[in-house]
């Protein structure tokens, strides 16, 4: 990868974050879940902010808790499998997740699903969760992990390209590396996984949307989990922007 310029850290992160690993150092794993074909209502993307030896240890304790022998996937999860996956997850009070989502029915989604190519929208969506996590601006060293698991190599290079553009723009961090990944070999992409996959279930009116809603409810209320809708300053028309 090419050597990134400097950029002047302006602002103290919080505790939590300056917690993941070294100090000044912040891991962020991010997955996806939903599309913009007919058959989905909403595309997110959620990025998590957890050290990855905590990740192994989370995922660790709930295969054995959940009796889950292979990849932890969301959409595998029964419903008291995912009740045990937010237990666990409650009690590790330093990690912070924020998913960014683009729905059907809103005016910037349904111009979006229609306009953009998935993955310009993808990478919005990515970048938009990076940014929204606290005070990246203070990371010595900050290293996004997005799943690489949904397009080929040309297409995951720009994206990357996107997102390092985007956060250096918007944070000024001395050090960014984007690396996609596969799941099956890092639990840190299994807990974004689960996150954005228990968001996306959240959006819809059926029971199982009920459940996940319900699990959602306390990281919400603490602050550790944040929701928002894409936002698309630089993809949009002024017109859209301003709505």
């Amino acid at each position: 990868m090419p050597r990134q310029r400097e950029h002047k850290v302006t602002m103290n992160a919080p505790r939590t974050l300056l917690h993941h690993g070294a100090i000044g150092q912040i891991h962020v794993f991010c997955d996806e879940s939903g599309g913009t074909d007919p058959a989905n209502n909403a595309f997110l993307a959620a990025a998590v902010a957890i050290v990855p030896a905590d990740a192994q240890k989370l995922i660790k304790s709930f295969r054995k808790a959940a009796k889950v022998a292979n990849e932890v996937k969301g959409h595998r999860l029964t419903r008291e499998q995912r009740q045990i996956f937010f237990e666990l997850l409650g009690r590790r009070a330093e990690v912070v997740s924020v998913v960014v989502k683009c729905s059907r029915g809103h005016v910037k989604g349904d111009w979006a699903m229609k306009t953009l190519p998935e993955v310009h929208l993808y990478s919005q969506l990515l970048a938009e969760a990076c940014m929204g996590l606290p005070n990246l601006a203070s990371a010595g060293h900050l290293t996004i992990t997005p799943d690489g698991g949904r397009y080929k190599k040309a297409r995951l290079d720009l994206v990357r390209e996107q997102i390092m553009h985007t956060v250096c723009a918007y944070h000024p961090v001395p050090r960014v590396n984007v690396n996609f990944g596969d799941s099956r070999h890092l639990p840190g992409l299994q807990v974004a996984d689960v996150i954005a996959n228990s968001v996306f279930q959240s959006l819809a009116a059926t029971e199982a949307g009920e459940a996940s809603r319900m699990l959602l409810h306390t990281l919400l209320d603490q602050g550790r989990l944040q929701i928002h809708d894409v936002e698309l300053e630089k993809n949009s028309p002024k017109w859209l922007v301003d709505i």
